[in-house]
């Protein structure tokens, strides 16, 4: 089901100053796109094939919590992101198995078609699933 982790994102209040570390401190270079309809801005950074995810929130609704994850929690680790070949199938399996879908259905992600798992059925860990597009 798994193919490898996709990426690890981090939530961000300022993304110009999360950047910074990754490209003027590491030299890494990044991909910045701003995702109007979930109210957030966010970078893409490649380490080694994995992706580091910076996402800082636009509005103060945006759609995936980010605002009320940094004010409840600060800035930090938000989520973690799989890698799969099948996100429908994967979503059904994991619906079979008992786990608690926030997306029943995938939606439009930054690299792919996304969904997320409740962190209540995944150990207390905020899982995304990313399927990529076929080239």
């Amino acid at each position: 089901m798994i193919q490898t982790v996709h990426h690890v994102a981090f939530a961000v209040s300022d993304l110009a100053a999360g950047l910074s570390v990754y490209t003027d401190v590491l030299g890494l270079e990044a991909k910045i796109q701003e995702m109007e309809q979930y109210g957030v801005k966010l970078a893409l950074i490649n380490v080694g094939g994995v992706l580091v995810e910076l996402i800082q929130p636009t509005r103060d609704d945006d759609v995936m919590g980010f605002t009320k994850f940094i004010a409840e929690n600060g800035e930090g680790f938000h989520h973690i992101a799989y890698e799969v070949q099948d996100i429908e199938k994967t979503l059904g399996t994991l619906k079979q198995k008992g786990v608690n879908l926030i997306d029943e259905k995938p939606k439009q992600g930054a690299d792919g078609m996304i969904a997320f798992a409740d962190r209540a059925s995944t150990g207390g860990i905020l899982v995304e699933f990313v399927q990529r597009p076929t080239e």
